[in-house]
């Protein structure tokens, strides 16, 4: 049981963490646990919840 979800992002974790970050969405990137294709998501209330949700998909989608 924890709080929070690794995501497995691929090649492009750090560039999508780091635009995370710039948007305000406060992650961590996985390479500090030699992960370098995840990042860690805090799980939050619904409203933060979404939001990075929100971003995430804007962001996959510019990179697609």
């Amino acid at each position: 049981m924890s709080n929070f979800v690794l995501v497995d992002l691929g090649t492009h974790a750090k560039f999508i963490y780091e635009q995370l970050l710039s948007k305000g969405i406060i992650v961590r990137f996985g390479g500090i646990w030699n992960l370098p294709g995840h990042i860690r998501v805090s799980v939050g209330k619904e409203v933060e919840n979404s939001a990075f949700i929100q971003e995430l998909n804007e962001i996959l989608h510019l990179r697609m």
